[in-house]
């Protein structure tokens, strides 16, 4: 019988898991210790303790024979240097299972390096053999560095550039090559660096200097999203700062790296990853089929191969991505004014344009949207010398001809297009020695301003309820039909000998002409105005007839007053023939017969 007891002494085991805490259970095996992932009951022996959610692996383990007190040990070792103690001299029973949890830290609290280690249960007891086990796993640094994103087929991604380098910059800024990226997995303290977040300024990169950033993407609405992820290189040591392998590719267990909805392209060739490697994911479904934008999360996940199954490594990477839809491909258009159109959409204009028409999906709808936010792009009319739309990106604003570019250029985005028109004030609508009309005269501040910025101020004498022959006797006179007002900065454009005048846009839908004047938008209302033409004005010079509904719709509102040479009582004296005078007469007082307008269409 004594003999029988040394023998079953001798045979006494310890039983040894690491796992999650939420792992299935499996009947354990005499002297083993297997790590188990949330989905798998296996041999899980690669840890990456500086992936996303803090990882840790949890050691189960169990003594026996039943019924003995053991004093316990769990240390993770070097060779013959101790990493971290976990279980310090722990008076434990025989019989019942216990765990501990290892975060990958030694014991100073540091992360060890990327290399194996020894799991090691020493059980000490005064009735029976001492026992020691051991087990190994080894630790990797995994994730990417760099994300790049592309189309699956051609223009179903599209090319984005910065008009702004910085904030006092000129010069665009093209982004170019992977539009999330980070220096390193580690920082140089070798704690995990912090994912790259979104780029928060649309006109310009946070840090164009940096090499940690995470730009926008410009997808078709409906399409795939495609990207091309690099794996990082090498880890950097979180106990002396020195940069020291990823610890992997591993001769025994293959890694493989998932992304949730995503599929390797080609298949497999996520598997047995490397460092500083391209591996290439396109997404299982495509985006809505309207314009709008996307917050996009990808998760990174890792395996190893155990030689029969893939084992689910604790921790992931997550990255977020800001994804523009277009609902068509878009339409290339000329930025600088130089008759050149780009191959690429400036960022603003995608971020703007796919925000304000989230959901459209026509040419109207997106024009709508676009003119009911314009003044949310901060961009202001007036008091810039900008034309076009790069000018008005850089300078913060401009003139009229820059916001119909920059109008339609938020329309192109999605594919569409307007028609930008320039109306100019002809002075042949009068008989000399009248001049009807030398200049248009705007008192609204424009798009983005509280008041006025013309460059130049000027004085006027208005005339607001009395026409033909309005009785203009003085500036100071309080008996005649003219307000004398000086030194004010309305908008003035046009002279005698210079044609000037307006920017909009037009947009035919449904048989119906629409018109828009982004430069107003704030007076102008926040709708278009309908039915100021049956068809688009072609270029060349209209009067009369022809311009009574644009007139009474549209231009009555828009322009407070032209300015011209024209006939006016002096003197009150009725055998006196008028005189002519300069004064700034109402437009809704004289009829379209007086108006001469002259079209150019631009685009």
């Amino acid at each position: 019988m004594l003999q029988a007891r040394k023998w079953f002494i001798g045979l006494m085991f310890v039983s040894l898991f690491l796992s999650f805490v939420s792992c299935e259970k499996k009947k354990r095996s005499p002297l083993e210790m297997l790590f188990k992932s949330s989905a798998h009951t296996t041999c899980v022996k690669v840890f990456d303790p500086k992936l996303e959610g803090e990882p840790k692996v949890t050691i189960n383990y169990a003594i026996e024979p039943r019924g003995y007190e053991f004093q316990v040990d769990v240390k993770i070792m070097d060779g013959n240097t101790q990493v971290r103690l976990l279980v310090n001299n722990a008076n434990q029973i025989g019989g019942y299972d216990y765990s501990v949890v290892w975060d990958g830290k030694n014991d100073s609290g540091k992360y060890v390096d990327p290399k194996k280690y020894t799991v090691v249960i020493d059980a000490q007891s005064s009735k029976v053999t001492p026992i020691t086990k051991t087990a190994e796993i080894t630790v990797v640094r995994l994730g990417v560095c760099e994300i790049d994103f592309e189309g699956a087929a051609v223009n179903q991604e599209f090319p984005l550039v910065y008009p702004k380098r910085d904030a006092t910059s000129t010069s665009d800024f093209a982004i170019s090559g992977a539009q999330w990226a980070i220096q390193s997995l580690d920082e140089n303290t070798g704690l995990p660096r912090a994912e790259a977040v979104p780029n928060v300024n649309a006109l310009y990169p946070d840090n164009a200097s940096s090499a940690k950033y995470n730009y926008p993407a410009c997808y078709l609405a409906g399409t795939k999203i495609m990207f091309k992820a690099k794996t990082g290189q090498n880890a950097v040591s979180n106990i002396n700062g020195a940069t020291v392998s990823a610890n992997y590719p591993l001769a025994d267990y293959p890694i493989m790296m998932r992304v949730n909805g995503y599929s390797p392209q080609p298949a497999a060739s996520n598997e047995n990853i490397t460092p500083n490697t391209i591996y290439t994911f396109e997404s299982d479904s495509g985006l809505p089929s309207s314009c709008g934008i996307d917050i996009v999360k990808i998760e990174f996940t890792f395996y190893y191969n155990d030689g029969t199954n893939w084992v689910r490594i604790p921790g992931k990477q997550t990255t977020t991505h800001r994804i523009c839809r277009t609902v068509g491909v878009p339409r290339w258009v000329d930025y600088t004014g130089d008759g050149n159109k780009e191959n690429f959409v400036y960022v603003p204009l995608a971020e703007w344009s796919c925000k304000w028409a989230s959901g459209c999906s026509n040419l109207k709808s997106v024009a709508d949207a676009c003119f009911y936010y314009i003044e949310e792009s901060g961009l202001k009319y007036g008091g810039i010398s900008a034309w076009y739309t790069a000018d008005l990106l850089d300078k913060g604003g401009g003139m009229c001809d820059g916001w119909n570019d920059f109008f339609d250029h938020l329309v192109a985005v999605q594919g569409f297009a307007t028609a930008k028109y320039f109306y100019g004030l002809s002075a042949n609508a009068g008989v000399s020695p009248e001049v009807k009309w030398a200049s248009i005269v705007i008192k609204s501040p424009g798009t983005n301003r509280t008041t006025p910025a013309h460059p130049v101020a000027n004085d006027y004498r208005c005339v607001d309820s009395a026409y033909p022959i309005p009785r203009y006797y003085s500036d100071s006179s309080p008996n005649d039909d003219v307000v004398f007002y000086s030194g004010m900065t309305w908008y003035k454009f046009g002279s005698p000998t210079m044609m000037d005048g307006h920017a909009i846009n037009f947009v035919e839908w449904g048989g119906v002409i629409y018109l828009y004047d982004a430069s107003f938008r704030n007076t102008f209302g926040p709708n278009p105005k309908a039915g100021t033409f049956s068809s688009l004005p072609p270029n060349g010079y209209m009067q009369g007839a022809g311009l009574a509904n644009f007139k009474s719709i549209y231009y009555n509102s828009a322009i407070d007053y032209h300015e011209g040479d024209v006939y006016c009582d002096n003197d009150g004296n009725p055998n006196t023939p008028p005189v002519v005078r300069t004064l700034d007469i109402k437009t809704s007082l004289f009829s379209e017969n007086e108006l001469r307008l002259y079209w150019l269409k631009e685009n």
